[in-house]
């Protein structure tokens, strides 16, 4: 990834989503987790969480990322049914 690429977009989402004490930032149904200086999670549960998920991906981190000169997605699935 170019060299300070996340940070600059991690300052701009908490700017414009905010953030929790622990560094969370909520969107929508979903949430954005930093961690490290080349890894961001992305979290989300519900009815809508697959919805949730693309917003919180695609709109808020992938606009944030765009001119990034690498993007890796690390895709990890876990569907819990009650």
């Amino acid at each position: 990834m170019t060299p300070g690429a996340l940070d600059s977009a991690w300052a701009r989402i908490v700017d414009e989503h905010g953030a929790d004490e622990e560094g969370v930032v909520p969107i929508g149904g979903a949430a954005l987790i930093r961690v490290n200086n080349r890894e961001v999670e992305a979290i989300s549960g519900g009815e809508d969480a697959l919805d949730s998920l693309e917003w919180a991906v695609n709109e808020v981190l992938g606009e944030a990322l765009e001119g990034a000169e690498t993007i890796v997605v690390a895709e990890e699935r876990t569907l819990v049914i009650d």
